[in-house]
Formats: structure tokens, C-alpha cells, sequence
């Protein structure tokens, strides 16, 4: 769709853990519960979110894995539009229904009825930022696009990586020097012959003149759900609310849940040598690292 101004778009996501659990009593925490349908007044709701979610992602009804896998396929489908409509040099803005919700329920809302971000939200919140990367699939090569919508000039570098679903070890690499006014602009393209093997997954890095991260993408030509990808040892510690994660292979759209506590991002990546800073808001108590569930694709992935 190529239209001047979407008007009104969105895609179903569940409400967070916390907030469905605080009103559906245990009993009812299965995602073919008749309490649990009844929270989506999407007509066929239900059954649309098992149809879209089986077209990308891994189909899993335990409560914890669905909710994290819905609420994922919620974001990167409103990811994708916004991406799309931005990059086209046509389309000049977009709608989403909706921002939040008045009660707890599986809604096209970004924000749930507790006031509580979904993954959604930090998604669009990443899409949407002044400048993005994007990649185009030329068949032979793979083209990556810069935007700024700012009027200022940016100044940044741009990493670029490949890496080995297999064993997560990164095949290519490219690093650029980005000087860019207010532009849409094609700013490199990698011929796939120089890839080996076939399987891979690709994320670009922005970074801007303080070499601050802020933003990221990724591009596979598979559909995530035929995906094999390695299995990681992840490094978790705390210090003062502030979650410390360090991976040794790419981990992708990582989602932290604590009972007591929310988290500045949800849904992100982390490659291999990174250290991601991850602050906790409003917590109650000093963090127990026994209560803290972590999850990722590649949970689901791997063989």
C-alpha cells in the first residue's frame, strides 16, 4: 500500500502478563479459555491472532510463551507498515489504532489498561525515530537505505552485520560514515555471493556522533518462524535496578518479565561483545534474580 496518508491501521496484540493475571484467576490462564476469548472484541479475534501468528512465528499455546509470541507478532507487523510507509518516498503519515485501553483485553492498543507499554510500543517507538535504516532484497545483493526526517544535519556511523544462523558467528561485516541533511538515500549494497553460508540473518547498528545506539534493525529472508538460530549463554547481573545483559552469539527481541517491575525496553537485540543496560522501573524491592524470566526468539528456534 502506497497511499499519501494512512489513516487508520493496527494489528492485535494481548495485554501484558501482569495485567491479565490480575484480573483472570489462575484457572482461566490458557489461551483457549472461554474468559480469555471473551477479552478480545475483535470479531473471529482469537482465531486471527493463531492465523497471523502461525504465518511468521513459532505457534505455542503455554500461557507465558503465547503472550510473549502474540504480543511480538503485534509489533513487528505495525513495524513493518510503519517501515514500509516511511522508506517509500510517498506516503506522508500514518494512524495507528490505538494507543490504550480501558479494560484488559487482546487489542489492536500499544498501551494496555494498566498503563503498561506492550512490545508493540517500543517497536513503534524505534521505527518511528528521526532517522532509520532499512534493507531492500535486490535478489543478488541486499541494499541498505538511510532516512533522516530531521531538518538538521546528522552525523553518525552505521555498523552492518551478518551473521551464521547456524552458530551465530558473524560472516560480514561494514561500517560507514554517515554526514546526511534531510535525505532518503541508498548508502551501500552487499552482493550475497560474498556470503556464505545462505542462512543468515543481518542487523544494522545506528549510531550517532557520541557512538549513542539509537536505532536498530533487522532483515532475514526467511520467515522467522522456518528459522534455525544458535542457542545463546546469556550473562545476567544487577546493579542498583539497572539489568546487565551480555550475550556470546545475536539474540533477538528479548523480553524481561519481573512481577514486581517494569523495563525501559522490551523486544531488542543484542550481539555478541555488547553489554545492554536495561533500567527497571518502579520496583519494589532490590531485584531476585530467581523471579526474573527472560525471553527471546531464539528460545524457540534452535533444535
Amino acid at each position: 500500500d502506497n497511499s499519501l496518508f494512512v489513516t487508520e491501521f493496527g494489528f492485535q496484540g494481548p495485554a501484558n502478563k501482569k495485567t491479565i493475571e490480575k484480573y483472570l484467576s489462575k484457572d482461566h490462564h490458557s489461551v483457549q479459555d472461554a474468559v480469555f476469548e471473551f477479552h478480545n472484541k475483535q470479531v473471529e479475534g482469537p482465531e486471527r491472532i493463531f492465523k497471523f501468528l502461525s504465518g511468521h512465528l513459532p505457534v505455542k499455546t503455554e500461557w507465558d510463551d503465547f503472550l510473549y509470541l502474540a504480543q511480538l507478532n503485534q509489533a513487528l507487523a505495525l513495524k513493518m507498515c510503519i517501515e514500509h510507509w516511511r522508506m517509500n518516498g510517498i506516503t506522508n503519515g500514518s494512524i495507528i489504532w490505538q494507543i490504550n485501553d480501558c479494560w484488559p483485553v487482546t487489542s489492536w492498543a500499544l498501551i494496555d489498561s494498566e498503563l503498561l507499554p506492550k512490545i508493540s510500543y517500543h517497536f513503534v517507538k524505534n521505527i518511528f525515530h528521526p532517522q532509520i535504516v532499512s534493507f531492500v532484497d535486490n535478489v543478488d545483493s541486499i541494499s541498505i537505505k538511510f532516512l533522516n526526517q530531521n531538518n538538521k544535519e546528522f552525523k553518525g556511523k552505521l555498523k552492518i552485520n551478518f551473521f551464521n544462523d547456524f552458530d551465530g558467528e558473524m560472516v560480514y561485516e561494514e561500517h560507514i560514515d554517515i554526514l546526511e541533511g534531510k535525505n532518503l538515500k541508498e548508502i551501500s549494497k552487499i552482493l550475497l555471493k560474498k556470503l556464505s553460508p545462505d542462512k543468515w540473518t543481518s542487523v544494522a547498528s545506528l549510531h550517532n556522533e557520541k557512538n549513542e545506539l539509537i536505532f536498530r534493525n533487522s532483515y532475514t529472508r526467511e520467515r522467522w518462524k522456518h528459522k534455525i538460530l544458535s542457542s545463546p549463554n546469556i550473562e545476567v547481573s544487577s546493579e542498583n535496578n539497572v539489568i546487565i545483559l551480555k550475550s556470546d552469539k545475536p539474540v533477538f527481541f528479548i523480553d524481561l518479565y519481573y512481577p514486581e517491575a517494569e523495563f525501559s525496553e522490551r523486544g531488542f537485540i543484542i550481539l555478541p561483545g555488547e553489554e545492554k543496560k536495561i533500567k527497571m522501573l518502579h520496583p519494589d524491592k532490590p531485584i531476585r534474580k530467581e523471579n526474573l524470566k527472560l525471553f527471546s526468539l531464539n528460545n524457540y528456534l534452535h533444535r
